[in-house]
């Protein structure tokens, strides 16, 4: 997957990666593999995680979220943003476009 993007190609600020990617594997976890040649990472969690997107803080998602596609985003501080809405310490605020 690659590092989303400003319309102009510079990095979006505060971007950290993405979730399936921050997931620390043992070394012995890391030779688990499907019969076609697929990791955890690859199966597992990224059915889990898929495309979920990790920022500094919640101001940063609040600015990245024209450049979210799909997986949504959370922030380090504890937001939660998806495609339909927000969801933050258990309330939910929609989008209004």
């Amino acid at each position: 997957m690659d590092d989303p993007e400003l319309p102009d190609g510079n990095p979006i600020p505060g971007f950290k990666g993405y979730a399936v990617n921050m997931i620390d594997l043992a070394p012995e976890e890391l030779t688990i593999q499907t019969y076609s040649g697929y990791g955890l990472r690859e199966t597992l969690f990224y059915n889990l995680f898929g495309n979920l997107q990790v920022y500094e803080t919640q101001k940063q998602v609040k600015a990245a979220l024209p450049h979210i596609n799909g997986g949504g985003a959370v922030s380090l501080d504890g937001f939660i943003a998806k495609e339909n809405g927000f969801i933050y310490s258990g309330c939910r605020y929609m989008l209004k476009t």
